[in-house]
């Protein structure tokens, strides 16, 4: 009897609180993320190269081919552990916007565009319970709230096939200094 409790109570917390981050450490797991573009949710093609997952930004309107997003629709994030999310990115768009969608509730970063390096970004979320899906919208910075759309142009400069990079994305718990 002693062997099954013991067992149960080391696997327990793997049931539990199974979700501590998104490293994208195996090559062809995306762990649950997809990237659409556009008002429609034009799919592109999200790839996991076993140290971090990519997507290359696609041509299109401002309908078919605007704000490159990041969707986890079963994160289960842990929001009273976690008061913030925290994501290294490499954005080589032209995006200078973050929205973070938390079950609908919209958050938002400023964001360097053009990236040669890894960028970390730390979100204060301040959600209380599980927060089942998380998105990443990349989007332009404008001095409003939520900032302006973001379509790729395939003008020169050209920002259409330039890829998004993102290393990792970890549930923290942040204390302001």
């Amino acid at each position: 009897m002693k062997i099954k409790t013991t067992f149960l109570l080391f696997i327990l917390p793997f049931f539990t609180f199974a979700q501590g981050s998104w490293e994208f450490n195996t090559a062809g797991n995306t762990e649950g993320w997809s990237a659409t573009q556009g008002s429609a949710g034009a799919s592109g093609i999200l790839t996991a190269t076993g140290t971090f997952i990519r997507y290359i930004t696609i041509t299109g309107t401002s309908s078919t081919a605007r704000n490159p997003t990041f969707t986890n629709a079963t994160a289960n994030m842990d929001g009273t552990a976690f008061n913030s999310i925290q994501i290294r990115v490499k954005n080589g768009s032209g995006a200078t916007y973050l929205k973070v969608l938390a079950d609908g509730t919209s958050y938002y970063s400023i964001i360097t565009a053009g990236d040669i390096d890894y960028k970390t970004y730390t979100i204060v979320l301040n959600r209380i319970g599980t927060i089942v899906s998380i998105a990443f919208e990349f989007r332009l910075y404008d001095g409003t709230t939520g900032g302006a759309n973001y379509v790729p142009q395939a003008t020169l400069p050209t920002s259409v096939g330039t890829n998004i990079d993102i290393d990792y994305i970890r549930p923290i718990s942040f204390v302001a200094p």
